[in-house]
């Protein structure tokens, strides 16, 4: 029993202390201000050091965004102020909802995934999202789409 209020004695400190963490909300990014769409709550703190690092989403036109991990620098008094960020890639459409983004069609970018569970990156050309979601397998789903054939002469039709 003492085991169990221990643990959750434990639990109750982590927590607070994540609780505690005051992202500043950043409006802007870059040099011609591209406006943030989205940004991360699930920050991670960086070992050995008053830094922490999330994602954040800018759209830089009608059909381009970049997304980003962004680095924060926390004061004593745990105010986390934007100091840098890293662009991971840009992508031609990203919608958010439910505090969610989700990213498709990437233009540029290295081709690794995203750690985040609040930016989802999806590497299917042909995704067309719902926005509730594609978890409904009351029927059977067939694609619209012709099946994408990948040889020599793919780039001529």
């Amino acid at each position: 029993m003492k085991l169990l209020i221990g643990l959750i004695g434990l639990l109750a400190v982590a927590s607070t202390q994540a609780a505690e963490l005051k992202i500043q909300k950043v409006k802007a990014i870059g040099d011609f201000g591209h406006k943030v769409v989205f940004q991360s709550t699930d920050v991670k703190l960086i070992k050995k050091s008053n830094i922490v690092t999330g994602k954040i989403v800018a759209q830089w036109g009608l059909h381009v965004y970049e997304v980003a991990d962004a680095y924060y620098t926390c004061s004593a008094k745990n105010l986390c102020k934007l100091s840098s960020y890293s662009t991971i890639g840009m992508y031609e459409s990203c919608s958010v909802k439910n505090k969610t983004a989700v990213c498709f069609n990437k233009i540029s970018g290295p081709s690794e995934l995203s750690d985040s569970r609040d930016v989802v990156i999806t590497e299917n050309p042909d995704y067309a999202g719902s926005e509730f979601g594609n978890n409904n397998s009351a029927y059977d789903y067939n694609s619209e789409f012709p099946a994408r054939i990948v040889d020599e002469f793919s780039d001529v039709f």
